[in-house]
């Protein structure tokens, strides 16, 4: 019997604001997270005139503040984050729209172009799939690249449609709330843009 399936973009959809951001100033705490972010406000202002992609943004943040860090001591801050930050950031009405599909038996997958270790405990914690970006190590260390397609976009449906099997569902729901989640939005059946206030 086919059932129904909810995706929900999760930074500032889910989340009262962007957990990438966030993230960084998380584990390099204020001094460094300011004046990174000063230093790189050039990078920043190329990519809102859409002169370099969202790929391309991230990567240059995350080689910034992360590059040569070990995977350990990236994936413990993540789980650290998870664990203690993440559901602080959680909009009370999103967290309520996923416990409504869930009760119902809908399939919820939470489908982000943000970094998966950060993002990964809180979605197991609550038994929801994740489809996000991925970082790259070089043996033992980040190299500040994606070893993932930026998730944003058209990338996002192109994930769906790889990794899901849809012919499982006979109506899909969407959520989303910026430009990266337009053509998911339009794949669904139904959707809901900026839906959540907090």
């Amino acid at each position: 019997m086919k059932t129904k399936l909810a995706v929900f973009d999760f930074d500032g959809t889910i989340t009262k604001r962007d957990t990438f951001l966030d993230f960084i100033l998380f584990a390099t705490g204020k001094s460094k997270f300011s004046f990174g972010v000063f230093i790189l406000s050039p990078v920043i202002i190329a990519y809102f005139l859409n002169l370099i992609t969202n790929k391309k943004l991230k990567e240059i943040f995350l080689s910034y503040f992360f590059k040569k860090w070990s995977k350990e001591e990236f994936l413990h801050i993540a789980d650290i984050y998870s664990e203690k930050r993440l559901p602080d950031l959680i909009k009370n009405e999103a967290m309520k729209r996923i416990n409504w599909h869930k009760w119902r038996k809908h399939d919820v997958i939470i489908i982000t172009a943000s970094i998966k270790n950060w993002i990964v405990e809180w979605c197991n914690f609550h038994d929801i799939r994740l489809i996000a970006n991925e970082l790259e190590f070089n043996g033992n260390f980040i190299t500040g690249k994606l070893s993932t397609t930026n998730c944003y976009g058209i990338e996002k449906v192109k994930r769906l449609t790889e990794q899901i099997d849809l012919t499982k569902y006979k109506y899909i729901f969407a959520y989303g709330d910026g430009r990266g989640d337009k053509e998911l939005l339009e794949f669904a059946d139904e959707k809901y843009f900026r839906n959540f206030k907090e």
